[in-house]
């Protein structure tokens, strides 16, 4: 879907619940919208703003490769912390701010949905992602394995 068109869609449905910080949805959230076009995500809407928290793919450049140690927020992070945050930012956004309107853009349509399915849908997330990498390294083990003399 068109980023600006999924932009239009979404300001339709919860600019009117936002009191506070609407530059959350109207600069921020088109920003990461254009910046990760067709990329799913989350999106809680409350008085004071909004909270857009991405489901990037498991090759995704969000995700550092395996064993690799980068900047992250305050300090530094791999990829298992990383995609860990995912759930973990579902979880907490619902208890720290009460969500007026909860969505979820799954990569073709946009979705209302409750705080309970978002927090299901970003732990079925990481683990899916987490899955993927597993699946790759075990895949590199046994191409290693074939190479081993017997």
């Amino acid at each position: 879907m068109n980023p600006h068109i999924l932009h239009d869609q979404l300001s339709a449905a919860v600019a009117h619940h936002i009191r506070h910080y609407l530059t959350d949805l109207t600069v921020h959230d088109l920003d990461t919208m254009l910046k990760f076009p067709g990329e799913p995500f989350l999106h809680f809407t409350h008085l004071c703003g909004t909270h857009l928290v991405r489901l990037p793919a498991h090759d995704s450049e969000a995700f550092p490769p395996a064993g690799k140690i980068v900047p992250y927020l305050f300090g530094q992070a791999g990829r298992v912390h990383i995609c860990n945050q995912i759930a973990d930012m579902a979880e907490c956004i619902p208890h720290n701010c009460t969500p007026l309107a909860v969505h979820h853009f799954d990569g073709r349509r946009l979705h209302v949905i409750t705080a309970a399915q978002a927090i299901k849908i970003a732990r079925d997330h990481v683990r899916a992602v987490q899955a993927q990498w597993f699946l790759a390294e075990q895949a590199l083990i046994n191409r290693c394995a074939q190479l081993q003399p017997a």
